[in-house]
């Protein structure tokens, strides 16, 4: 009779014929492990001479691909022991162990090939060829495509994906041809590119890597592209040049208009522009200032005019006037320039106090914010709706529309009397108009503000606020995050479509009331953030951190804004970084981003234009 108690446990003889499977498949692994091993050194040989194929002008290319011949050759014999191994196999088992590698191999041939190598016995070799899939095979010496037989072969993903590759550096090696002054190959290549990037239109790839890499064909395409356009600025640079060699470039001719990347949207670059310094005839005058452009200051700030530099150039000879040599304005309006600030001790030292001042406001009112948010933020309105007034009236100038500055000064005829007390008169009589301007704006800005709550209400509920709850909470926070971004922007700026457009869309000059109105948004939407965490701690209720968020994005963002005002940039403006760009690229042919530079600088310092 059997025992019981033995017959409960199972045969470890099972467990150990699956150890000795494991240790079977983990030899196999190794053997392949160090066949790639040996294979990838072997590949980076290859890449690393076929990369000279860049700095080698295509007449002294055939050493490169003689000793690219032979790198791969030595692969070859790699991949047969590889296919020695694996054929014992089932193919897909271990595929994903050599495909990568596989890949870069069949690049290899295919770089090798379209340079000029890898002759095969039905093919001479020839630069431009593309091999096949085939011709791949027997330069391997491996079977392609396997439908029946299980054993090591080259897919068809893997060509494709080495196709692929194969654009790429095309891409890269043409614009390194353009830079050795070959220009024969950009066009073979660009011809070659389109012809494969069209051959792959027509395949009906899967949603996978293969998928998602021949997608960015079309970028390479571009990027060929934009190199042949650049040969051609080039040539028609070097035409130009020798054109200017022969005759003075006295006014735009038919001829040169065609050249648009070489003049200035119709604006012709004169050898002598106008200028009112005494600079001797043969020079053209570049003006430059250490400060930043003079419409990005206050009128209080800003700097005399620096003595003009003059850059020495050739004298031409004296050519007749012509009507149509005369530059011609843009019509598009001039970009809005940073707020204007109140130039006085007063309002420097407050500048600095406003933010210190809200901060700490906020920090000693955390605690009774946490324990009871509707009173706090309902009293904390009033407070900031007086702080920011205190701030606009004190440090900022109010936009254009008040009434006073639109009144005109009577004439008053002299009065028979003692001069100081006529002097002290008018002083006051200067000091009303000033006062009934900054009340005028600071209401039209407080009416305003109340009422853009209306929006901020529902953009915060679009955001996530919740809908049927906490409306008085969502109220009040709307109201501080409108007094905190919108209250100043009001006061400061005028009230015209052209300046909002630009506030909407991020473009406005970065002063200190962009910035805070900036910061303000962006500390609210990442106060959110601890909100729905399940650390269940009583500052996580509705709007606790998103209201502690505004203003500490506020004060980030009004710091970063006043540091820029403070700290402007000691450099050459933006009109002479144009003209010298446009007196280089000239020179070279390079004219399309010249254009759209001296284009902004005209319009950023229209009084600076030459």
């Amino acid at each position: 009779m059997s025992d019981p108690v033995s017959d409960a446990f199972m045969d470890a003889k099972i467990f150990e014929d699956l150890q000795s499977c494991i240790d079977a498949d983990a030899e196999v692994r190794e053997q392949i492990k160090t066949i790639l091993q040996k294979l990838e050194r072997q590949g980076r040989s290859a890449h690393s001479i076929l990369s000279r194929a860049h700095s080698t002008p295509t007449a002294q290319l055939q050493p490169v691909i003689e000793a690219a011949e032979a790198a791969i050759r030595s692969e070859v014999e790699s991949v047969g022991q590889l296919s020695e191994v694996a054929s014992k196999f089932p193919y897909y088992k271990y595929n994903a162990m050599w495909t990568k590698d596989v890949q870069n191999v069949i690049f290899a041939i295919l770089l090798c090939g379209w340079l000029g190598g890898m002759a095969t016995k039905s093919k001479p070799a020839e630069a431009g060829r593309l091999l096949t899939i085939e011709e791949v095979g027997d330069v391997l010496n491996v079977p392609v495509n396997l439908k029946v037989e299980d054993s090591f072969h080259i897919t068809i993903e893997e060509y494709l994906h080495s196709l692929i590759s194969l654009i790429e550096e095309l891409a890269r090696l043409a614009t390194n041809s353009v830079t050795l002054g070959d220009f024969a190959r950009p066009l073979a290549i660009s011809k070659f590119v389109k012809d494969l990037f069209a051959g792959f239109q027509l395949l009906n790839l899967k949603n996978d890597s293969l998928r998602r890499r021949s997608d960015s064909i079309k970028y390479q395409v571009k990027k060929i592209e934009d190199v042949k356009r650049l040969k051609c600025e080039m040539w028609r640079g070097n035409d130009l040049i020798s054109n200017d060699d022969a005759k003075p470039m006295a006014g735009p001719t038919p001829a040169r208009k065609s050249r648009a990347s070489l003049q200035i949207r119709n604006n012709v670059v004169p050898d002598n522009p106008p200028r009112n310094d005494e600079s001797p005839p043969g020079t053209t005058s570049i003006r430059h200032s250490s400060q930043s452009c003079p419409a990005r200051q206050s009128p209080s700030a800003m700097p005399s005019p620096a003595p003009p530099t003059t850059i020495a150039k050739p004298a031409s000879p004296a050519a007749p006037a012509s009507p149509s040599a005369a530059p011609t304005t843009s019509t598009s309006p001039p970009p809005t320039t940073a707020i204007y600030k109140v130039n006085t001790t007063l309002s420097s030292v407050y500048t600095h106090v406003h933010t210190p001042l809200l901060f700490s406001s906020v920090f000693f009112s955390l605690p009774a914010l946490v324990a009871n948010p509707l009173s706090t933020l309902t009293y904390g309105a009033g407070a900031l709706a007086l702080v920011q007034s205190a701030y606009c009236a004190i440090c900022l100038q109010p936009a254009l529309g008040g009434t006073a500055t639109k009144k005109k000064k009577k004439k008053t005829k002299a009065k028979v009397g003692p001069p100081g007390a006529q002097v002290k008169k008018e002083e006051e009589v200067d000091m009303v108009g000033p006062a009934i301007d900054i009340a005028y704006r600071l209401a039209i800005a407080l009416v305003l503000t109340i009422l853009s709550t209306v929006p901020v209400f529902i953009a915060t509920i679009l955001l996530g606020a919740p809908l049927t709850t906490h409306l008085p909470h969502t109220t009040l926070l709307t109201l501080h995050i409108a007094f905190l971004a919108l209250f100043p922007l009001f006061y400061a700026r005028p009230l015209s479509s052209r300046h909002w457009l630009e506030i909407i869309s991020l473009t406005a000059p970065l002063d200190e009331v962009f910035g805070a109105a900036a910061g303000t948004l962006a500390g609210a939407w990442i106060g959110a953030i601890p909100i729905p965490l399940d650390w269940d701690r009583p500052w996580q209720a509705w709007p606790i951190t998103v209201a502690v968020g505004a203003y500490v994005g506020w004060g980030i963002g009004r710091q970063a804004g006043v540091l820029t005002g403070v700290w402007p940039h000691k450099s050459l403006d933006t009109l002479t970084i144009a003209w010298y760009a446009v007196l280089y690229n000239r020179k070279w042919g390079y004219g399309r981003i010249s254009d759209l530079a001296l284009e902004r600088a005209q319009q950023q310092c229209p009084e600076r234009a030459l």
